[in-house]
């Protein structure tokens, strides 16, 4: 099987117990096509170990994802 290191300019590394997603590239490609590159980094509140689900949506939000994810 196929290991992915590097996806949409997402660098993607696998340990043992964990999966880590680096998105530095593709930040900078953002930057970059929206004119934003010479702006100054800000720190911001984050959550830390936040579980993302469709759970936590409202009602018309999942009926959105449902109807553009194919399973």
């Amino acid at each position: 099987m196929l290991e992915v290191s590097h996806i949409l300019g997402i660098k993607i590394k696998r340990l043992e117990k964990e999966i880590r997603i680096f998105q530095k590239v593709y930040a900078i490609r953002v930057l970059e096509k929206f004119g934003m590159i010479s702006y100054k980094p800000r720190s911001i509140l984050l959550l830390v170990r936040i579980s993302l689900s469709t759970n936590n949506l409202p009602r018309s939000e999942k009926k959105i994802i449902k109807t553009k994810i194919s399973y």
